[in-house]
């Protein structure tokens, strides 16, 4: 399977979790490839990396955080948001082991790649 297909099939996969996993008040609406690199070679093969921003919008009344409500709105009376996510992924998506790890930036650090040493 070329990379591209599994990246796409990565970031659908992405896509509906979070728009499952939420109510309808909160939704993504874009996502951007910000990078692309190699990440090494492990025992599996070649990895990638790529670092992408996913673009959304909330309800501020639907949803319970702290002064969202004093937020700026656009014309439907949502509010946008932005976040950051990094994808690492083989290559060859036939020599992986299938599982994806979705790190959420924690004030803006992520973690789990500092915890993972081997792929």
């Amino acid at each position: 399977m070329h990379l591209r297909q599994v990246a796409a099939g990565i970031v659908i996969i992405v896509f509906a979790l979070v728009q499952f996993s939420f109510d309808a008040s909160a939704k993504i609406v874009r996502m951007e490839q910000i990078s692309a690199a190699s990440y090494g070679n492990f025992k599996s093969g070649e990895f990638v990396r790529w670092d992408v921003r996913f673009f959304g919008e909330l309800s501020p009344s639907a949803e319970p955080i702290p002064d969202l409500d004093k937020a700026v709105r656009d014309s439907r009376g949502m509010v946008a948001y932005a976040t950051r996510a990094t994808l690492i992924m083989p290559i060859e998506a036939s020599r992986g082991n299938g599982a994806l790890l979705l790190d959420v930036p924690n004030r803006g650090r992520p973690i789990s790649l500092s915890l993972t040493k081997h792929i």
